[in-house]
């Protein structure tokens, strides 16, 4: 007997793609190379992990590896994770200033950014994550959220005098302490004299120059206000009559607006004035009272005015009129001195002259 045997046909094993693959969000295919005598199967995948790609013979029985076997080649595909940079810290300093304020950090498709936007100062967690932590990781191989510290920190603010605050009552309130951004006054305001307590506490936001964020406390005081009147003073000459003196030949200072004397205050000639002899006379003023509060100081300043009546001033006594004639010169040489602009020579005669000098001195008389 003849006994033929028929050897299978040897295929040529593919070999293994050493493509890298890294996530990029599409479909990837682990390339085998392409035979009819076999198949691959799970060779495409488009997310991150690992994967067995199968290659079998399509016809065991008359195919055979080149090495004589038939089993089913495997190869592992894997499609990495794609890498991340870790975004850096921001390393601005923050301070409250009333705005939002952000805590920047690097934009990236790949991760989200959250808390990093606050306002009033305080201490904030910013938080990057990713936003596909299957396929993508940071480069370190990490996968967890990263975190940084936001820190805005209070803003400064100057301490309000405390000390030694004076006011002068004059209607009106009176801040024992100025009022500032950055603290809360409680006591201010007072109107009436007296001593006062004020307390400043800061805002949750602000801190002291130095550092500090102790509640301050003080106290001011609203002194009583002291009224002045004055007198008037006054000027005539001799001959006129006294001035008379009433409400309007006194000035009032020291009240606060809209209040007025309890008592109005009496004025008059320390002595009766002589209107026809020089001389000064004291106006006095007296016996005023200041209005019914406690905000006055009971003892009134008075300030006398003066009446002043001068000498009346002799007609005669200003020469400014005048004119000179020199009577010893001829008259053919006099000029007319009246009118020395002209220039023009005197033809006066002698008698006219004198007759001329005798009118004028009468008309002076």
């Amino acid at each position: 007997d003849i006994i033929v045997t028929v050897a299978r046909k040897n295929v040529t094993k593919p070999t293994a793609n050493s493509t890298v693959f890294t996530y990029n969000g599409e479909e990837q295919t682990y390339a085998v190379i392409a035979n009819d005598a076999y198949t691959a199967s799970g060779n495409t995948a488009k997310d991150a992990g690992s994967y067995v790609i199968t290659v079998a013979l399509k016809d065991k029985a008359n195919t055979q590896w080149a090495d004589g076997t038939t089993a089913d080649i495997t190869f592992d595909f894997v499609i990495n994770k794609a890498k991340v940079e870790k975004p850096a810290a921001d390393n601005i300093v923050f301070t409250y200033n009333g705005k939002d304020q952000t805590y920047a950090v690097i934009a990236n498709d790949a991760y989200t950014v959250s808390g990093n936007v606050a306002k009033e100062a305080g201490s904030y967690v910013v938080t990057v994550a990713l936003k596909d932590k299957a396929n993508t990781q940071w480069a370190d191989g990490t996968t967890a959220d990263i975190t940084f510290d936001f820190v805005i920190n209070k803003a400064k603010v100057e301490k309000p005098n405390l000390e030694n605050i004076k006011f002068t009552y004059n209607g009106e309130e009176h801040r024992g302490v100025t009022p500032a951004e950055g603290y809360i006054v409680v006591g201010n305001g007072e109107k009436e004299a007296g001593d006062y307590n004020v307390t400043v506490t800061l805002d949750k936001n602000y801190e002291w120059a130095d550092g500090s964020e102790d509640v301050l406390t003080g106290s001011y005081t609203v002194e009583k206000a002291t009224v002045t009147i004055t007198a008037k003073n006054y000027v005539v000459t001799e001959g006129d009559k006294a001035p008379v003196l009433d409400e309007s030949s006194y000035t009032v200072t020291g009240l606060a607006e809209g209040e007025s004397l309890a008592v109005k205050p009496v004025i008059g000639y320390a002595e009766t004035p002589n209107m026809n002899k020089a001389g000064k006379v004291e106006i006095v003023v007296s016996g005023s009272e200041v209005p019914n509060t406690n905000n006055y100081n009971a003892e009134i300043v008075y300030v006398s005015g003066v009446l002043t009546i001068e000498e009346k001033k002799d007609y005669d006594d200003d020469d400014s009129d005048n004119i000179i004639i020199d009577l010893t010169k001829p008259s053919t040489e006099r000029e007319d001195e009246s009118n020395p602009a002209t220039g023009a020579p005197a033809m006066l005669a002698g008698f006219a002259l004198l007759a001329a000098a005798a009118a004028f001195i009468g008309k002076k008389k």
